[in-house]
């Protein structure tokens, strides 16, 4: 039972950073590989201020989500109009610089000694120490951030980035700060990385900068296009599916121990080479906001007779 529940806490927290790339990566079109650098501004800052500020863990968890939103509004507002690959160079600098400055600023993070101690939260005067409880409170922050998000990608801020995404030409011709948009949406998924890194400092109590770096940035890409860019459902799912590929490989007996960290590496490259020949949608893609056929189906919309048209 522990053990599932621990398990379900890594996947909750593996979803929270799926879907927080994919308001950047799925709806804007900007791929971004600094994705395990604010996951580390968020651990990093929730760490420092429960442990030396005393701080309950869940305000000190939004303290360092909001860190790490900073730190996205700076690297967001200073790349807005760069996309495509001077993007992806631009978030894999931040990331090697955020994991550099954390190793190197012993005196607040301890460095390549690591961070130890982070303590668990406080709710209603009960410390959450065992599984159960600690497990409970981060499955209640998943559905929030996830009600969240879907409630923010259906709303007309989700449908302005998709636009950005489809054509962002068109976006400002309508109007439309394309700069804000983009700006705004990198400031939101850092947040979001923050509070997922939150919750695994304080779920493992010691963390490393070598937990945090560009491997895990890539991790999280690989759960959007294993899921299907675009779909938060679908991140959820592909986080889930690619996080339970250790656990498979850890249950067999009869791989060595020293193997099993270059072939969890190597089943990874071959899901995604397989999903991109086979499936390069995704296991769950991103469904038309106007379905016309079935609008059709139902009446509520008319296309017109060529020959009409011709007339």
């Amino acid at each position: 039972m522990t053990y599932a529940l621990t398990l379900l806490t890594f996947f909750c927290i593996a979803i929270i950073l799926a879907m927080s790339l994919n308001l950047v990566m799925g709806y804007t079109g900007r791929v971004s590989v600094a994705h395990g650098g604010f996951m580390a501004v968020g651990a990093y800052g929730t760490a420092w201020f429960a442990i030396n500020a005393e701080m309950n863990l869940v305000w000190a968890m939004l303290v360092g989500a909001a860190v790490a939103g900073v730190v996205g509004w700076i690297f967001g507002a200073a790349t807005a109009r760069i996309s495509g690959d001077e993007f992806i160079l631009a978030s894999f600098a931040l990331q090697m610089v955020l994991i550099e400055m954390i190793s190197r600023w012993a005196s607040v993070t301890r460095g390549t000694y690591g961070l130890s101690g982070i303590p668990r939260p406080v709710l209603f005067g009960q410390r959450l120490s065992d599984v159960e409880s600690f497990a409970a409170f981060v499955v209640v922050v998943t559905l929030l951030c996830g009600a969240f998000v879907l409630r923010l990608g259906h709303s007309t801020f989700g449908l302005a980035l998709r636009g950005v995404r489809e054509s962002e030409r068109s976006m400002q011709a309508l109007g439309r700060n394309t700069t804000s948009l983009k700006a705004v949406a990198f400031v939101i998924a850092s947040c979001l990385a923050g509070i997922a890194g939150g919750l695994q400092a304080s779920m493992v109590s010691f963390i490393h900068p070598d937990n945090f770096g560009v491997m895990v940035s890539i991790i999280v890409i690989a759960y959007l296009l294993v899921g299907g860019l675009g779909s938060m459902l679908g991140a959820a799912l592909g986080a889930v599916m690619l996080l339970s590929i250790p656990e498979v490989i850890a249950a067999t007996d009869w791989i060595p121990t020293n193997l099993l960290g270059p072939l969890e590496r190597v089943l990874y490259g071959l899901a995604l080479i397989l999903f991109v020949w086979l499936r390069p949608q995704g296991l769950l893609p991103e469904r038309p906001i106007l379905n016309v056929a079935r609008m059709r189906r139902r009446g509520l919309v008319t296309i017109p007779d060529p020959q009409e048209v011709t007339r």
